[in-house]
């Protein structure tokens, strides 16, 4: 088997959700159709504890495709694939180690990612609340919600 992955690179990253991520797996002694499952390993480089795994689903004609959760700011992030057969052959990619990508540095509050807190922001964060959205920017509580109490708190950064 051999798997084919074009690494995370920092340029490329829009913002730190919905990485997305895509490889080739091959399994040259077999049919394709023998590709049992594939799955991305993750996790924060600053952590000790295990990789996290989720499972690339078949897209077509032998190409797995899946997305990181969203990751958190300025963070280095290492990771792996690894395919495995009906056979319970496995490869990893890449052979040893893992790839490795900085997450981009932004801040809370500043939603619309211009480098500075302030009325737009605040704007941004009401018509979240408004249309019951979530943006991980917006959630200075971090208590899974944007809610009044994150403006608050954003009104609070700009008037400090």
């Amino acid at each position: 088997m051999h798997i084919s992955h074009k690494s995370v690179r920092n340029e490329e990253l829009i913002h730190n959700e919905a990485i997305y991520i895509e490889s080739v797996v091959l399994d040259h002694g077999n049919v394709d159709a023998n590709v049992q499952s594939v799955t991305l390993n993750w996790k924060y480089s600053a952590e000790d504890g295990p990789f996290g795994e989720i499972a690339l689903e078949l897209e077509s004609d032998n190409i797995y495709t899946g997305t990181f959760p969203p990751l958190n700011s300025n963070a280095l992030i290492e990771y792996y694939i690894t395919a495995t057969n009906i056979y319970g052959d496995m490869v990893s990619h890449p052979n040893a180690g893992w790839h490795v990508f900085n997450t981009l540095e932004l801040s809370l509050g500043d939603i619309n990612g211009d480098n500075s807190i302030n009325i737009q922001d605040i704007v941004l964060a009401v018509n979240l609340v408004l249309s019951s959205e979530y943006n991980n920017l917006a959630d200075l509580n971090s208590d899974s919600t944007v809610d009044i109490l994150d403006i608050v708190q954003l009104v609070n950064i700009i008037l400090n």
